[in-house]
């Protein structure tokens, strides 16, 4: 948009949406025997939150000279069963003994919680629903820990027993049980494996008898901290810790080092360290205020992270220091634990702390070494605030210096100076009718609808209109009864009809306006029941992702499980009707079977000859879940992409596949088609780069090469990854007026959470090799006239020459970078004139949570 083109701003605040308390964090764990991982690209995290849903993050943001990462951005989101919560979360490796294991396939990972009840679930990982489940016969679940070989599980339950889960083999089952005390286990982790001596006339190359658990530490509620024999099941040691004197220390966090090193942190603040071989205490720290409820250990256990209620962070590393001179009995050194510094990077409490490179439990004598421009170790921290903060954590010393930060231009990365990364805690859960000027936002179990009332004559000289009682009007909140929390919300173009979607189900309402400020829903139950007779063997018809076509008379469903795409007619006055499902997202593209092939090779699979059975269970492995979808303005084009990064162009003219894309290295994270040229479809990676492509013509035309390089340029150095994408509408207003202008081209919004970037897009038309494909948008009166500019085009094109629709050179578009709105939920255009934008305060937000801890000091 150019300087003198202004459109009118709806800066809304009224939406009181409300995220929730990150409770859990988990990162895939170390291999044994030791090894690197091929990628060096951190892994996948987990993050489980308080209202049950837990977040699947994935590394995204490359690192040219002038751009920084945008750090875990989320690429799925669990959602749980109604009422639930996710108190613990961890990854386990599915087959160890394997050359090739990698924390970014989700193929060689699997994923355990818990919710405070008595079952322990565990996720699949590439559907996002509930895998299986296993009672504890203990009580609610306190704590889980996942032994260094991945072979069991230890859970701290409520009867005061530690259970072991068997994980071998992809078992799940309860194995056996530690002898029961009278208190209950509040944190568990696992001693150094043992790998037992091997004499030269054992033959036996079993990989798996070289490792052997030890023993497992407890943290108690009757402040005491338990250590375990792993074989026996029964309690070697007790270490007590210090206690008020009408009150029980609960000891919330342990942890173990390569060395067996014992950490824990209790009830009081206090921070000690515990020598395992003699069960007595070696050093302890009075650091924080209030209760310690985590900790982390990085890599070479040489340094140790704590966190609790008071929002510190704390940072303990190991040093040497003199003990005398050297002598034969001692070499005048010793080790010592000294607290280096202290950082608070949150707002209220710090529930969970978490690092890669996770922690190797076998100690080496090597420290780690560098490379330059290397990524140093990540501290991921969260809690009540909502949003978790990713900060380098590399160990003081020469070797620091190499590292480069990700999230700065400068090379400092030391926990103590470096500069670190919150990422934002909105998400888009907003849907927004243009015609209707209506606004509906998803919570977990209800939905709320708002109106925008028309910009008054005063409003206009002013550019932007205030969120107020004047500027806005709630019509509609409902609560509805679902099974799990709700996904998705879609609202239709007229705002008459509404589509609510969970894991299990989708809900189709038709709204009634019955008054300027009264709107009712009545639920239109006939979807339901084509989707369970269209599905029948699908256990749950829920939507991953829903969208309504222009004329408002199209609903496109992915449904979650299947990886089906329905067209659903759903006009008014009608009963719904099933138009057509596509299945292309559940068959094999080309790179899935060249990496199916791969694997099988690599298994030493001799017969290649796979059945029809075999290859349907392969199939349904690689069913990836749809996460985006997309309607041209003119309604005959639909887009959509799935997990796997496969994308698909399909014709609702036709109901047919018209194209398929390449596959993209990770997940398309939105897109939206051009509203005046609808042949083009705009992309966004989440490393924040652009890619426009040509629908027609099957391919990424050549002129828009320079235009995402421009905006991958700028956009790369935003930290927030970009959320959405909005189109300018078109302009009814007369052409001296229009703010499109003549060639002026199509006007784009790029949003993220805490910017926009507006900039015009200037299409070079392209060859097709002949007359255009293009559907018919005049009455059959001016068909004759419409073929005539068709093969005008074509000839201008066959010439070899590249013109705009004006017949003008393109030009370099304009790029304006916004940041005065922030935490923002949905940005789109009512009309040429008019932009809306919803933002949610994070004052806002904090004001709902409790108070934070604070401890006056003197004098102060």
């Amino acid at each position: 948009m150019t300087e003198h083109q202004t459109v009118k701003v709806h800066r809304c605040r009224f939406v009181d949406w409300l995220p929730s308390p990150i409770t859990a964090l988990a990162f895939p764990p170390s291999l044994l025997p030791p090894q690197k991982f091929s990628d060096d690209t951190p892994p996948v995290l987990a993050v489980g939150r308080a209202n049950g849903n837990i977040e699947i993050r994935k590394w995204a943001g490359s690192c040219p000279p002038n751009n920084t990462h945008q750090g875990w951005v989320v690429k799925q989101v669990f959602y749980a069963p109604i009422p639930s919560k996710v108190d613990s979360l961890a990854f386990a490796w599915r087959d160890t003994t394997g050359d090739r294991c990698s924390p970014s396939k989700w193929e060689d990972l699997r994923l355990f919680g818990s919710s405070g009840g008595n079952a322990l679930i565990e996720w699949d990982l590439s559907l996002g629903s509930v895998k299986r489940s296993l009672l504890s016969q203990g009580g609610s679940i306190w704590s889980i820990a996942v032994n260094p070989t991945s072979t069991a599980m230890a859970i701290g339950c409520e009867d005061g027993c530690i259970r072991i889960v068997s994980l071998e083999d992809d078992d799940f089952t309860l194995m056996r049980k530690f002898d029961r005390i009278k208190t209950r286990i509040l944190s568990i982790a696992w001693g150094p494996p043992m790998r037992p001596h091997k004499s030269k006339t054992d033959g036996s190359d079993d990989e798996e008898e070289m490792w052997k658990d030890t023993w497992v530490v407890s943290g108690c509620s009757d402040s005491s901290i338990r250590k375990w024999d792993a074989r026996s099941g029964r309690v070697m040691d007790r270490m007590t810790v210090d206690r008020t004197r009408n009150e029980k220390t609960l000891v919330w966090a342990v942890g173990v080092l390569a060395d067996g090193t014992i950490v824990s942190g209790d009830s009081l603040g206090t921070v000690k360290f515990w020598d395992s071989s003699t069960c007595t205490q070696i050093q302890s720290f009075g650091t924080h205020g209030a209760d310690v409820l985590c900790l982390a250990i990085n890599p070479w256990s040489t340094g140790v992270f704590t966190s609790g209620i008071d929002q510190k962070i704390a940072e303990f590393i190991q040093v040497e220091v003199s003990t005398g001179k050297p002598s034969t009995l001692s070499t005048g050194k010793q080790k010592r634990w000294v607290q280096s510094c202290t950082r608070r990077l949150h707002s209220h409490d710090v529930r969970c702390l978490a690092i890669w490179p996770p922690q190797s439990m076998v100690s080496s004598s090597k420290s780690q070494q560098f490379t330059p421009n290397s990524m140093p170790p990540l501290l991921v921290s969260a809690g009540l605030d909502m949003s978790p903060a990713f900060s380098p954590c590399a160990p003081a010393g020469s070797e620091a210096t190499k590292a480069r930060n990700p999230f700065s231009r400068n090379s400092v990365s030391t926990f103590q100076d470096a500069y670190y990364h919150k990422s934002s805690f909105v998400s888009p859960v907003v849907s927004i009718a243009p015609l209707a000027r209506l606004v509906a936002c998803r919570y977990d179990n209800k939905v709320a609808i708002w109106r925008i009332n028309p910009v008054h004559s005063e409003d206009e000289m002013l550019g932007e209109s205030a969120g107020n009682a004047e500027g806005w009007t709630k019509l509609l909140e409902m609560s509805l009864k679902v099974d799990t929390n709700i996904d998705d919300v879609a609202l239709s173009g007229d705002g008459k009809s509404l589509a609510v979607s969970s894991e299990r189900e989708v809900k189709l309402f038709r709204l009634i306006q019955k008054g300027d400020d009264d709107l009712t829903a009545r639920r239109v139950r006939g979807l339901s029941t084509i989707l369970q007779l269209a599905f029948p063997n699908e256990e749950t018809i829920g939507a991953s992702t829903m969208a309504f076509s222009p004329d408002s008379k199209r609903l496109v469903i992915g449904v979650v499980q299947g990886g089906y795409i329905s067209v659903v007619h759903v006009e008014e006055q009608e009963e719904p009707r099933l138009l057509r499902t596509f299945d292309q997202h559940r068959q094999l593209d080309l790179r899935s079977r060249l990496l199916q092939r791969q694997q099988n090779v690599l298994k030493h699979v001799d017969d290649m000859v796979v059945d029809n059975e075999n290859d349907n269970e392969e199939s349904r492995g690689l069913i990836a879940r749809i996460n985006r979808l997309a309607v041209s303005p003119d309604g005959q084009w639909l887009a959509s992409s799935d997990l796997h990064g496969r994308t698909y162009i399909f014709n609702l003219d036709s109901l047919q596949l018209h194209c398929t894309l390449p596959t993209m290295p990770s997940p398309i994270t939105c897109m939206a088609f051009d509203y005046e040229l609808s042949r083009y479809l705009f992309l966004a990676m989440p490393d924040n780069s652009v890619r426009i492509f040509d629908v027609e013509s099957k391919t990424f035309p050549e002129w828009q090469r320079t235009l995402s390089q421009t905006l991958s340029r700028k956009l790369g150095s935003q930290r927030d990854e970009i959320m959405g994408i909005s189109m300018l509408p078109k302009d009814t207003r007369p052409m001296e007026t229009n703010i499109h202008g003549q060639g002026k081209g199509q006007g784009v919004v790029v949003w993220g959470a805490n910017w926009t970037c507006r900039f015009r897009v200037h299409p070079v038309m392209t060859s097709t090799g002949g007359e255009k494909r293009r559907r018919e948008e005049e009455e059959e009166g001016a068909e004759e006239e419409q073929r005539a500019e068709d093969e005008m085009e074509s000839e201008e094109e066959l010439g070899g020459a590249a013109v705009k629709e004006d017949g003008k050179k393109p030009s370099t578009a304009q790029f304006q970078l916004v940041d005065r709105y922030r935490n923002l939920l949905g940005v789109q255009f009512l009309n040429a004139e008019e932009l809306v934008i919803i933002e949610r305060p994070l004052l806002d937000v904090l004001s709902t949570l409790p108070p934070a801890y604070f401890k006056a000091k003197y004098g102060t």
